[in-house]
């Protein structure tokens, strides 16, 4: 049986049903399943997730600032995000090749570029599952 049946995962979806990344679905466990345990988030292409991790994403609180503003933020502003980064960053160092490959495609198809994001990509996903759930609905 697949891990989203055991887990009996959510799947969210953008206003107009669309997916997280192109190709890739975002999903919350409901209950333990064999990999995936209780509130768990998934990015799934298919059946199983593709990287799952335990922290809700959070946005990255320099989107969209100034360099200026950037610098005027208190240092604890960045804790839950670095938090959320890092057990992402978990998930997809645990992923193979191809999943990996699949995955950087999707992301540049949905805006990430390494020139203007940096090459630390998990800051990037981060930022963007955060805006993603802000106006996401979940489907069963």
């Amino acid at each position: 049986m697949c891990e989203q049946c055991l887990a009996k995962t959510v799947m969210y979806v953008g206003p107009d049903k669309q997916e997280v990344l192109p190709d890739y679905f975002l999903v919350r466990a409901t209950q333990d399943g064999s990999i995936m345990k209780k509130d768990d988030w998934g990015i799934v292409k298919s059946n199983s997730p593709d990287y799952i991790w335990s922290i809700t994403p959070v946005s990255d609180p320099c989107d969209g600032l100034s360099e200026e503003q950037e610098d005027a933020l208190p240092q604890d502003s960045f804790e839950e995000f670095y938090k959320a980064v890092e057990n992402l960053e978990e998930a997809l160092d645990s992923g193979g090749f191809d999943c990996a490959i699949h995955l950087g495609r999707s992301m540049t198809a949905a805006g990430y570029n390494p020139e203007i994001h940096g090459y630390r990509s998990a800051y990037w996903l981060c930022n963007h599952l955060a805006k993603f759930l802000k106006t996401a609905k979940v489907e069963k």
